[in-house]
């Protein structure tokens, strides 16, 4: 995945989403019940963390609520503070507080989603 900083915001937006919601398809059509995946676009790209966090959770919200019996638990390796605390916060936003917690993770449950859904084609 390629998204440099002179990318416009839209454009980034929507390949993170791709991006997300190509791996959550393919872990479903494996019939794989957890997946692992990092904060894409964090690092080396310079996406700032809560605009990535909203995109991975929009997204794995979305295939959720499409998914029924498939991909149960989604695992974020956020290797920063301030990239787990961006994630931290956008999640308590969408999903209320965490359905348990350790110093180690966060766990959410996406049927408790607090965000309303956002149209098709909505930023």
């Amino acid at each position: 995945m390629y998204l440099a900083e002179a990318r416009p915001a839209g454009e980034a937006d929507a390949l993170l989403r791709s991006a997300y919601a190509s791996v959550l398809d393919a872990a479903a059509a494996r019939r794989l019940r957890t997946v692992a995946m990092p904060a894409l676009g964090c690092g080396v790209h310079k996406v700032r963390a809560d605009r990535a966090a909203k995109r991975a959770l929009r997204a794995v919200a979305a295939h959720a609520e499409r998914d029924e019996g498939g991909v149960e638990r989604v695992d974020f390796a956020l290797y920063t503070d301030e990239v787990y605390d961006a994630w931290s916060e956008c999640a308590r936003a969408a999903f209320g507080a965490p359905a348990s917690a350790s110093p180690e993770e966060e766990v959410f449950d996406l049927r408790a989603r607090k965000e309303p859904r956002r149209p098709r084609g909505a930023p």
